[in-house]
C-alpha cells in the first residue's frame, strides 16, 4: 500500500478522454499534482490522434495504448492502481481497483513495460467479464 500522503497514478479504462488540446493543457496541473502527492486518474484504454502510443497484445492482437499515464507515473515513480466502472444494472455501478502497486524497482523502460501488461491483463478481464461495456467509434487494433 502507498505511504501516507504518496501520490498515486490510477490509469482508468473505460471513459472517453476528451479534447486533445485539454489534454496537453492538463499536462503541466498533472504534474503539479503528482509533485504535491496528489491523487491522479487518467484514461489508459485510449488516446487521441497524434498523441504517442505504446503497442501491446490486447485480446490477442497488436494495439496502442496511450503512452502518457505509464510515462507519468514512471517519471514521478508514483505508486499505480488500475480502476474500473461497470454497469451492473440501470441504478448501480461497480467500481473495480487492483491493490497498489510500487514498480519504482524497475528502470524506466522495464517500469513502462511491467505496467501496460499487468494494465492490459486486467483490462482483459474486465472486457471478457462486460464485453458490452467497451466499445470505440474508431478501429481500436489499426496500427
Amino acid at each position: 500500500m502507498a505511504n501516507e500522503g504518496q501520490a498515486l497514478v490510477w490509469p482508468v479504462a473505460l471513459q472517453h478522454p476528451g479534447p486533445a488540446a485539454d489534454a496537453r493543457l492538463r499536462l503541466f496541473e498533472i504534474a503539479e499534482a503528482l509533485k504535491n502527492n496528489e491523487l491522479v486518474c487518467m484514461h489508459a484504454d485510449r488516446f487521441v490522434e497524434g498523441n504517442k502510443t505504446i503497442a501491446c497484445n490486447f485480446l490477442d492482437e497488436p494495439a496502442n495504448f496511450p503512452l502518457g499515464p505509464f510515462l507519468l507515473a514512471a517519471k514521478f515513480k508514483v505508486p499505480v492502481a488500475y480502476v474500473f466502472a461497470m454497469k451492473e444494472n440501470t441504478f448501480h455501478y461497480h467500481f473495480f481497483s487492483t491493490d497498489v502497486k510500487d514498480y519504482s524497482v524497475y528502470d524506466k523502460e522495464e517500469l513502462i513495460s511491467h505496467m501496460l501488461k499487468d494494465f492490459t491483463k486486467e483490462m482483459e478481464t474486465k472486457v471478457k467479464a462486460y464485453p458490452e461495456q467497451w466499445f470505440n467509434y474508431y478501429d481500436f487494433w489499426h496500427l
